[in-house]
């Protein structure tokens, strides 16, 4: 036999070890024992191994993951900037690290601004979960953004905390000093990034900032907001409205002496970075993203193919109550039309808005109609001619406003929304043909969505709005439109103004609303939450319905991106003069005056 070069006795010594470890292998096997471990620890380690292997929900969960994925991957290489979004969305409600990477890179090198804005918000949604080099990313695409002038109304509010956490460079400070020259303290799309400047400079104290805020309150337009961004520092600087009864140029004059004094003996201390500083913020546009718990959940599970979203036509009429009790509503009209229009005009290539105010029978019209047209300035005119008048019981002519809406419009497109905007029900005895009309319209492609107006003397219950909307393959929503603050001057373009006549500027010696009542305001801000409610119903009548959870963050964003800076356009006022001293002169005392009844606007 041929020798195979190895000695005989090293052969059966391995032999003879492979019959004990065969040997002990199927001991340890009937045992339950792994080689080489104890005995006693034999269940604890099939334990650990049946507890790390994954369960059949999660892996279905991953396969779900990795299917959004693929899918979502595919969508962002569409020509349509929409589908692209709307990835972009998809993307954001899901929590897990494999959605990050797919956002950061949209934010780097999509081709469209809108896009990239969409995946910085998804990615300030989830900040606090990017790792260092995602964050990076962020920073840079987020400072870009910025520069180039993308980031407007509540979109700048992750931008401040971003360059929050980093020390107060020059190039920070250029970002800070940049959105404050371009925000308005009277205007509520600025409310939320001037409360996030305000956080930063407390955090930044940067002597730089601080004196540049100071020198500020030399101009009126500037003053107001210079001192709540310095609000920050925490200084116990009385307030300006403090001085009110001495005018405005003493007030602001004295008020700036007092933050002079204050800066003097304040040796303030620049901060470092802190990466961590604002990892408890959230964006409010979009939500925080989710994880996928249930596989078999419905909102998991719905046909996510998408087609192509730019709309070529899109014809929208509002039907508008215009009684005595519906002055905000015109107000909120008159200024905000124009965003809506700028809002439809990037979905869609011609948008067209028209308006017919309604009031009731007797009063001085009935119904009267504002033409479909594209010029949204032209459109402002024509509102701004209109005044809430009449009215004096509840019911109003909603139907007559529904089937002038319908019938006597020149619509254009096949894509035909009526929007009827009211705080009072139809005359019961026209609910019949309310139903009748829109039914029948609804068949052909109409689409009824209402905006129950909560004003301060309209009905708390519009159960006929509801059940029309039902009818009219629509939505049906309360807002509120009551309040102590108004829309005033809202003529639209350069020139509208918001004017703030909130509780807190006229009591309790504050400069303008109280931090408490401003954020109060800001999560009421009726006039972002009508827009937002009505372009989300424009769009949900259109997209197929696979579409429609990712609807209102869509739109979130896509309503602030078309908010356009309004200069602060204060007012001065002179110094009052101290009431003269009344004496009694004799005679009966006379009565307590007695509280002022408002009078009902709907009264005639």
């Amino acid at each position: 036999m041929a020798s195979s070069g190895v000695p005989h006795c090293s052969l059966n010594a391995m032999r003879r070890l492979c019959l004990v470890l065969g040997l002990s292998v199927v001991l340890c096997a009937a045992a339950g024992v792994a080689p080489g471990q104890e005995a006693g620890d034999a269940v604890g380690t099939d334990d650990a191994a049946e507890e790390s292997r994954p369960s059949a929900q999660e892996l279905a969960a991953d396969r779900l993951v990795r299917h959004f994925v693929r899918m979502y991957g595919e969508h962002l290489k569409s020509h349509d900037w929409m589908a692209r979004a709307m990835a972009v969305v998809g993307l954001s409600q899901i929590l897990d690290p494999r959605t990050t990477p797919p956002l950061v890179e949209t934010l780097a090198a999509d081709t469209n601004k809108l896009v990239r804005v969409y995946a910085w918000e998804a990615l300030f949604a989830r900040h606090g979960m990017l790792d260092d080099a995602q964050r990076a990313a962020w920073v840079e695409g987020g400072k870009e953004l910025a520069k180039a002038g993308a980031l407007r109304g509540d979109l700048r509010v992750g931008l401040v905390y971003l360059v929050g956490c980093e020390a107060p460079t020059q190039e920070n400070r250029d970002i800070f000093i940049r959105l404050f020259e371009r925000t308005n303290s009277m205007d509520p799309a600025d409310v939320r990034t001037l409360y996030a400047m305000r956080d930063v400079l407390g955090r930044w104290k940067s002597p730089e900032l601080v004196k540049g805020l100071i020198n500020a309150m030399q101009d009126l337009d500037r003053a107001y907001r210079a001192e709540l961004v310095l609000g920050g520092l925490d200084a116990k600087v009385p307030a300006a409205r403090s001085l009110i009864d001495r005018g405005t140029k003493t007030m602001w004059e004295k008020t700036r002496e007092a933050w002079i004094e204050w800066f003097k003996g304040a040796n303030l201390q620049e901060a470092g970075p802190d990466p961590k500083a604002w990892t408890s913020r959230e964006s409010d546009l979009i939500p925080s993203p989710e994880r996928i718990e249930d596989p078999s959940d419905p909102r998991w599970r719905k046909d996510l193919e998408l087609a192509p979203l730019r709309l070529k036509q899109l014809d929208v009429v509002f039907a508008v109550d215009s009684t005595g009790s519906m002055g905000p509503v015109i107000r909120w009209m008159r200024r905000n039309v124009i965003k809506m229009m700028r809002a439809m005009a990037i979905i869609s290539r011609e948008p067209r808005i028209g308006v017919v105010f309604y009031r009731d029978h007797g009063d001085a019209y009935v119904v009267k109609p504002v033409p479909l047209t594209g010029n949204a300035e032209g459109l402002v005119g024509a509102i701004d001619k209109v005044r809430a008048k009449g009215g004096g019981d509840v019911p109003e002519a909603v139907y007559e406003a529904l089937a002038t809406a319908a019938k006597g419009m020149k619509w254009a497109s096949s894509n035909r929304i009526i929007i009827t905007v009211g705080d009072a029900p139809p005359h019961p005895g026209a609910m019949d043909k309310a139903r009748q009309l829109v039914t029948a319209s609804a068949e052909k492609g109409y689409r009824f969505h209402f905006v129950k107006a909560r004003t301060q003397y309209g009905s708390g219950d519009l159960k006929e709005f509801d059940s029309l909307a039902a009818l009219g393959k629509g939505s049906s929503n309360w807002v509120e439109f009551f309040g102590d603050y108004s829309l005033l001057d809202g003529a639209g373009g350069p020139a509208e103004r918001f004017r703030y006549r909130g509780p807190g500027s006229s009591r309790n010696g504050s400069s303008g609303p109280s931090r408490e009542e401003l954020a109060a305001i800001a999560s009421v801000d009726y006039a972002k939450d009508v827009d937002r409610k009505v372009v989300a119903a424009v769009l949900r009548s259109v997209l197929s319905e696979a579409y429609h959870d990712r609807v209102a963050a869509f739109v979130s964003v896509l309503m602030e991106y078309v908010e356009r800076p309004v200069p602060e356009n204060r007012r001065s006022f002179p110094r009052r003069p101290k009431p003269k001293p009344t004496t009694h002169t004799g005679g009966p005392a006379r009565p307590a005056a007695q509280p002022h009844k408002p009078k009902d606007p709907q009264a005639r």
